[in-house]
C-alpha cells in the first residue's frame, strides 16, 4: 500500500529528527 509505505518513511524521518534535537539538548 501506497499510504503505508509514505507514512511509514516520515515515521522514520521524523524520528531522525527528533533523535538528532535530542541529542543536540
Amino acid at each position: 500500500d501506497k499510504s503505508a509505505e509514505v507514512r511509514k518513511s516520515a515515521e522514520s524521518s521524523l524520528g531522525e529528527i527528533i533523535r538528532i534535537c535530542g541529542n543536540e539538548v
